[in-house]
């Protein structure tokens, strides 16, 4: 291990990449290693609903944090665009968690507090544009709330599909 990729016998069967997660602050700094996984060459096939509700998720996910972790009021065009962003946002994700939702059955916890984060996302949604910066951040940052919860929501319901 002198050009410090992992030992073959280490790594996974099948093509794709191996790579090692870090968790880092807002200014770079890796705070704690999170382990390695290997991402497959071809992703398994997913429903067309399932792709609808990914694509571009995780980066509007990662603009949702960045937002919840300002500690000053970022400008009124950023707070406007992100809102719009998460809007479409939470427009994709809503029918895929449905639908994942509706797979599962009434009966199923986890599908009832899925359920529970679409309603909490429809009203977020729903809320007018506030007047002043403050309360416009306040109701961007509960949009941006709902965008990770459903994320989540979709990866626990697909997880348990999957029987990972």
């Amino acid at each position: 291990m002198t050009d410090g990729t992992a030992p073959s016998e280490e790594l996974p069967r099948g093509s794709g990449m191996t790579i090692q997660v870090y968790t880092v602050n807002r200014h770079g700094t890796v705070t704690s290693d999170r382990g390695t996984t290997f991402v497959p060459a071809r992703a398994p096939e997913a429903t067309p609903v399932e792709e609808e509700a990914v694509t571009g998720v995780v980066t509007v996910c990662a603009e949702a944090q960045w937002f919840l972790a300002q500690e000053t009021l970022p400008r009124h065009q950023t707070v406007q665009g992100l809102a719009r962003e998460f809007s479409a946002c939470l427009s994709r994700q809503i029918p895929c968690v449905e639908k994942l939702a509706g797979e599962r059955g009434l009966d199923d916890p986890q599908a009832m507090t899925a359920l529970a984060g679409v309603a909490t996302a429809r009203r977020r949604m729903n809320v007018p544009v506030q007047r002043g910066l403050v309360a416009e951040v306040e109701r961007v940052g509960q949009l941006a709330r709902s965008v990770l919860a459903l994320h989540t929501h979709v990866g626990t319901l697909t997880d348990a599909r999957t029987g990972r």
